[in-house]
């Protein structure tokens, strides 16, 4: 059983024991001895070998986490834009190929109010649930985005406590956010950015727990966070695509709002579009349920009738529809 130093080689004299973490053979860690007599002892258990090697990584400066870089991806609404829900679900199936542990879930509109009204209050309830569920982030996105699918995992390298990609205004062709950046310029720290995908620290919750709801706009909701000494920070490397223009509320007429509303009430109401990608592929991946299909990426492509073997369940993911 091979073992492996994480400190630098200790002196002859030295009778004191440096951290070593024993591993098995496919280089998991399995126990980490004290490192001084009146020390306590860290056992830590890991199911993958990439969750393992991110604790290695980070073991020298990071406090220990059962589950590092394990995220919840939540999305705020039911409200798909026709490709959205397969490319965030194209992201969710490659983040947990990469044995990351990862949660894929929405927060359902609770058709109570005017449309929009309880966004805020959305993502602090999907930020309470990855909380309680004991993830290390949340990754909020909502319903109109298109991203890559190796997003995620660039944006959880820099083990940021708040990290946005971004995004460009189809109309101006300028950055959302401030103060606006080029696309391709590296990692910038910003005084306040959109809300279609946030990945944030789960801990940052700790101080406060209704940074969204309690705040009208945008650059209030920073205030908020700034106030409690977070910044959000967006990597301008990894531009994210909309699949619809920025609604600019408080710039429409009054007669104009109230339709705008009428029409989006209307559509929270229908069935979501859980469809496939957009270029029609992904077929095989489309499942049954009520009301219509959805694609599944992270499931084994369905037969010529459309169902699953039992050889086939046999070798699903742990991943469980519910």
């Amino acid at each position: 059983m091979p073992e492996r130093e994480l400190g630098p080689a200790a002196a002859e004299d030295d009778q004191q024991t440096l951290p070593i973490i024993k591993e098995d053979q496919n280089y998991v860690p399995i126990a980490q001895t004290i490192s001084g007599r009146n020390d306590a002892i860290l056992i830590p258990t890991f199911y993958s070998g990439r969750t393992a090697g991110i604790y290695k990584q980070q073991v020298d400066y990071n406090r220990p986490h059962h589950s590092p870089a394990s995220v919840a991806i939540t999305a705020t609404g039911t409200m798909w834009r026709p490709g959205c829900w397969a490319a965030v679900a194209d992201m969710f199936a490659y983040t947990q190929s990469q044995d990351i542990n990862c949660w894929f879930n929405e927060i359902r509109d609770a058709r109570t109010t005017i449309p929009y009204t309880s966004l805020g209050a959305m993502i602090d309830h999907a930020c309470m649930q990855a909380h309680d569920r004991g993830f290390e982030y949340v990754f909020v996105v909502q319903t109109d985005i298109l991203p890559r699918k190796d997003l995620l995992l660039h944006l959880l390298k820099y083990e940021l406590p708040i990290m946005v990609p971004i995004i460009i205004d189809p109309d101006s062709h300028r950055a959302v956010g401030g103060p606006p950046h080029e696309p391709n310029s590296g990692l910038k720290p910003m005084r306040w950015v959109p809300f279609p995908a946030m990945l944030i620290k789960t801990t940052v919750f700790n101080c406060c727990d209704d940074f969204f709801g309690a705040q009208p706009t945008e650059d209030m909701t920073w205030e908020r966070f700034w106030h409690y000494g977070h910044r959000p920070w967006m990597d301008t490397d990894q531009v994210l695509e909309m699949a619809s223009h920025a609604t600019r509320y408080g710039n429409l007429t009054y007669d104009e709002q109230h339709e705008w509303l009428r029409s989006v009430d209307e559509r929270r109401r229908q069935t979501p579009d859980r469809s496939g990608p957009l270029d029609g592929s992904g077929k095989e991946y489309m499942y049954p349920v009520v009301d219509g299909e959805v694609y599944m990426p992270w499931r084994s492509p369905t037969n010529a009738n459309g169902t699953v073997t039992a050889e086939e369940l046999e070798k699903e993911a742990v991943t469980i529809e519910v």
